[in-house]
């Protein structure tokens, strides 16, 4: 057997294994339900009724929450490289864990409870994803043992014994704001971030700054050029006319940003960025591959190509615009 194949069979095995250790409550989960994905294996999940499930190394240790399903999220990246001794090393391993959904006033708190993974080798960074259903998604990034409430409503709540480094984010279908998305990052003992359709409220527990992106999920992200000072009075995070503005408690206005939009002049290789409801600059006209069977014939709003783009007077008002070229054959 060569060492593809053997690499092969040993992670075919040692999935099989890893998932067979922490399957719970296997059954076919109800349409709404919570997801969380971690890159650690020891932590408890609690719902604000009190029930909990506790898993120490994947195995599961106790508590009376139902856990549909646990098992290695295969997509995420089982890892393996042959090393000159024919050492075979699996990293990178993400678990997904299906659990109840929650609705009104419940939550759900993750609590971080060992930072070491099952065989031993200590943890660079703790990330946690956590879905609830179809209406928003958040991933909590640190390096230190922590605790992550997350509520029905998207509220989400970080807590640490000390001050940490950690990010966080969000994207969120309540948003009416032309973004969806949001990037927190700062050193501190604690956040909250309250999402509501127009804006976002954050807090931290201590005197800190923090550095803010936003944008589509996926899509282009627009950054802040400065830190932004935050306590425990909070600061808000408005959308107004596709532009973020922050402001304190007492309103005044600390920066504003407008979102960054990628126009894709299509389908070319020419792209560009630009500021939200804004103009762009007209390309220089492109030569089509065929070379003496077509010629350009304009850039236009529609995939039919019946209405011309107007750079003297069309604004961009999708964050991942397309301007489509039009070919007129000889």
């Amino acid at each position: 057997m060569n060492n593809i194949s053997k690499t092969t069979l040993f992670v075919l095995t040692a999935m099989l294994i890893s998932s067979t250790k922490i399957i719970s409550d296997a059954e076919t989960p109800p349409k709404e339900y919570v997801e969380i994905d971690t890159t650690y294996t020891s932590f408890i999940i609690k719902h604000s009724d009190g029930r909990f499930a506790e898993y120490k190394d994947l195995k599961r240790t106790g508590g009376d929450l139902r856990v549909y399903s646990a098992d290695l999220a295969f997509d995420e990246g089982w890892t393996t490289e042959n090393t000159e001794s024919g050492e075979v090393k699996v990293s990178n391993n993400k678990w997904t864990f299906i659990i109840p959904s929650i609705e009104g006033d419940e939550y759900y708190t993750i609590t971080q409870t060992k930072d070491t993974d099952s065989r031993g080798n200590k943890i660079d960074e703790f990330y946690t994803m956590v879905g609830v259903s179809s209406d928003f998604s958040t991933v909590l990034k640190n390096n230190e043992i922590g605790k992550l409430k997350i509520h029905a409503s998207g509220r989400l709540e970080t807590e640490f014994d000390k001050p940490t480094t950690h990010s966080f984010s969000q994207g969120n279908d309540l948003f009416t704001t032309p973004w969806n998305y949001y990037e927190i990052s700062g050193e501190s003992t604690g956040f909250t971030f309250i999402p509501y359709p127009n804006r976002v409220v954050i807090y931290s527990k201590i005197p800190t700054e923090i550095d803010i992106n936003f944008g589509r999920i996926a899509r282009t992200m627009t950054s802040f050029d400065k830190k932004i000072p935050i306590d425990s009075k909070g600061i808000a995070i408005y959308g107004i006319n596709g532009r973020a503005i922050i402001v304190d408690r007492d309103k005044s206005i600390l920066s504003h940003k407008r979102m960054r939009c990628t126009v894709l002049f299509w389908a070319t290789d020419i792209s560009t960025q630009v500021s939200y409801k804004s103009k762009v600059k007209r390309p220089k006209d492109p030569k089509s591959d065929r070379i003496g069977e077509e010629v350009f014939g304009g850039w236009y709003k529609d995939a039919g190509r019946t209405i011309p783009w107007d750079f003297d007077n069309d604004i961009i008002t999708e964050d991942w615009q397309r301007i489509y070229v039009k070919w007129i054959s000889n």
